[in-house]
């Protein structure tokens, strides 16, 4: 008799999450929508004491200099933008994640937040380049990229840690290899199992497809390929700096054609990978600060 497949993670797996709700899938949902008002986000915010006082310590920290207490979420969108504060809760929302548990099959939730955390980052900087394309969408396209892997950890744990282990014995590297064996266990890849669940979360479109092809950025739609690549690239330098857990990475040397497409010199990355290397160990100091 044939093992029966394990169910491929889903929206009630994303719903199990530790820390995931029903207010914090509302939260997303508000964030995400391009349309939302600041009053909207403080109002989704409001059903979570707990992570709106997480935003406003953010707010409020060294990082962003503020020299006043800023005390609401209305307040922080007037004196750093919607879209920071956007990005600022999500960022909160997604951190808390690191509560998963313990590794599985020697990954750690927090090491995959903080990969995510870094490419997050490093989407912004990179879309800072390139006209048109907001950096608040490309640090959430970059802080989502590899939810899937927490669904396969929480939702599959003995095929998720089969995945691990393989890896190694195999000696097999890199996203391919990765992606093969997602295929085998899962039948789909991570990004894929995550853009399912943010589509029925009603995430911005840009943003699931984004999540959906950035191991193959070239290959998506016009409108999507450069958020997609943007991040295809923040998730390369993320991995080259060793920032996070990088298993499932894009290559630590981008492909040429990646390169090209966004005019970007690898040779002239350290400098990139420095500011990233400071931002994300601010934020994290505060984000995972229970204080």
């Amino acid at each position: 008799m044939s093992a029966v497949p394990p169910r491929l993670p889903d929206a009630r797996t994303a719903a199990s999450l530790p820390g995931v709700s029903v207010e914090v899938i509302d939260l997303m949902r508000t964030i995400g929508a391009a349309e939302a008002t600041a009053s909207e986000i403080s109002d989704a915010l409001s059903r979570d004491l707990t992570l709106t006082a997480r935003v406003l310590k953010v707010v409020n920290s060294a990082y962003y200099g503020q020299s006043r207490t800023i005390a609401s979420v209305e307040r922080a969108v007037v004196v750093l933008g919607f879209p920071a504060v956007r990005s600022i809760a999500m960022a909160a929302g997604c951190f808390r994640l690191r509560r998963m548990g313990s590794a599985v099959g020697g990954i750690s939730p927090e090491s995959l937040l903080s990969h995510g955390l870094a490419v997050a980052l490093a989407s912004r900087q990179l879309a800072r380049h390139r006209e048109g394309l907001c950096r608040e969408e490309a640090f959430m396209a970059g802080l989502l990229h590899d939810f899937g892997l927490l669904l396969e950890m929480h939702g599959s744990p003995a095929e998720f840690s089969d995945l691990a282990e393989r890896m190694q014995s195999e000696d097999a590297s890199g996203p391919h290899a990765w992606l093969a064996l997602e295929a085998e266990l899962f039948g789909r890849s991570h990004g894929h199992s995550a853009a399912a669940v943010f589509a029925e979360w009603q995430l911005p479109e840009r943003i699931v497809g984004a999540v959906a092809s950035h191991h193959a950025p070239l290959r998506a739609d016009g409108p999507l390929r450069e958020l997609a690549a943007v991040v295809a690239l923040a998730d390369s330098l993320a991995a080259d700096a060793g920032l996070g857990f990088a298993g499932a990475s894009e290559p630590m040397v981008p492909e040429d054609s990646l390169l090209e497409y966004l005019g970007f010199d690898w040779a002239e990355r350290a400098g990139l990978q420095d500011d990233i290397r400071s931002e994300l160990s601010g934020l994290q100091r505060i984000l995972g600060d229970d204080s």
